[in-house]
Parts: structure tokens; C-alpha cells; sequence
């Protein structure tokens, strides 16, 4: 999940602390996340926390899920800017547009998931239970907040990052995206003007993800 439109009004009409987020965000851009996070359990679990927690990194983190928040947020900034990204975006409708970077990012997921065995050597199965694992560790230390620890318990529960190759969760996802929206929009029913626009996800994902590949946090 990104900026673009104001986090905390996409989301919910919470207050912009440096820890606020929902419990139960919808599914967006999350399996992306973990396919380019550094390999390791607060690797995984900071790639995810970043669309959590807001401001400076806290004190007590540790290296590598500072890194992981971090990470997440140079590839939602460099996503942004990609010609790939561009390209499709700008085969959406006009209504859609103004949401394009969060339908997008479910749109590229589900592209992902279908297309998992060109982009990673590791089966999706194995890394889903990996980051299942990296989650629940996570979820139980003293330094993450609340409504990370509840998201990563419930992904993992109900095996979220495996079923994002299905039309049905991608539905679900834009359905929940649409609804903490703050203002009314057409978000919900995104999937008619996605599904013809698959076979352009399809040609533009290998060279995004060859390019965020690339992005790297300055040491710490």
C-alpha cells in the first residue's frame, strides 16, 4: 500500500501517528513485498510492516526489520515511477485513475501469483510457509504494534499470500479497498476493466520486478 492518496484516508480516518494502522488491511501488493524482501524472518516480516507503521523506524527494531520497512517503502516509490507501471496505468479507465496505484497493486499480485515459478526458484508454496512462519514470530515480539501483530496472526491463519492467483480474493480485496476509501469511487468493481488488461500485467511485471530488484537500503 502506498501514499499516494493519503494513507490513513485509503485506509481509515484514523490519526497519523507513527504506529497507526488497521487491524485488518486488505490484501494489496503484499506477496511483491515478500518476493523482493531480504530472505530472512524480520526480512519478511518488515517488507509487510511497512504498511503499518508510519514515521521514523522504532529504536528497538531489529536491523533487518528496519531494513524490511524501509525496503518496502523505496519499492512503493520506485514502483510508482516505472514506465511498466505507467504504461498500464494509463490503459485504465478515466474513473479508475485517480485509484490506479492501489488497484494496480492487487492487479500485479494476482499477475505474480500466476506467473510465481518465472520470478522465484522457491515453489510459492514453500515461501508462503516461510513467510507464514516469519509473521507469526514476528507478530508475538513487544516492538511491532497491535494491528500488525492481529494481520500477521489472521494472514497466516487463513493462508492469504497462497491464494492471491485467485479471482476471488483479488474481488474481495478491491471490495474492501473500495469500502475504506473515504470518499465514494469505483474501486469495488475494478476487476471488469483489470481482466482485459491481463495480458498487459503479464508484459509488464518482469521488467518491474527486474528494476525493484535492484533497489537497495543505504546501510544503517
Amino acid at each position: 500500500m502506498r501514499a499516494r492518496l493519503g494513507i490513513e484516508r485509503i485506509i481509515t480516518d484514523g490519526p497519523t501517528t507513527p504506529a497507526f494502522q488497521p487491524a485488518l488491511a486488505p490484501a494489496l501488493n503484499y506477496l511483491a513485498h515478500t518476493l523482493l524482501a531480504e530472505p530472512t524472518p524480520h526480512g519478511y516480516a518488515g517488507s509487510l510492516l511497512g504498511d503499518f507503521w508510519r514515521g521514523a523506524p522504532h529504536p528497538a527494531w531489529p536491523p533487518d526489520l528496519t531494513r524490511g520497512v524501509l525496503l518496502h517503502r523505496r519499492i512503493d516509490s520506485a514502483t510508482d515511477h516505472h514506465p511498466a507501471f505507467a504504461a498500464v496505468r494509463g490503459e485504465l479507465p478515466n474513473s479508475l485513475r485517480r485509484y490506479a496505484g492501489i488497484v494496480l497493486d492487487v492487479a500485479f499480485d494476482f499477475v505474480l501469483a500466476r506467473q510465481w515459478p518465472l520470478h522465484s526458484a522457491v515453489p510459492l508454496r514453500q515461501h508462503v510457509d516461510t513467510v507464514n512462519a516469519a509473521l507469526l514470530a514476528t507478530a508475538n515480539a513487544p516492538y511491532v504494534p497491535a494491528e500488525f501483530a492481529s494481520f500477521a496472526r489472521r494472514a497466516a491463519e487463513v493462508d492469504l499470500l497462497a491464494s492471491y492467483g485467485e479471482v476471488a480474493t483479488i474481488q474481495r480485496a478491491l471490495r474492501s479497498l473500495s469500502q475504506r476509501l473515504a470518499r465514494e469511487n469505483p474501486v469495488a468493481g475494478a476487476w471488469d476493466a483489470l481482466e482485459p488488461l491481463l495480458p498487459l500485467l503479464e508484459e509488464a511485471l518482469p521488467p518491474l520486478l527486474a528494476d525493484l530488484r535492484r533497489v537497495r537500503v543505504p546501510p544503517l
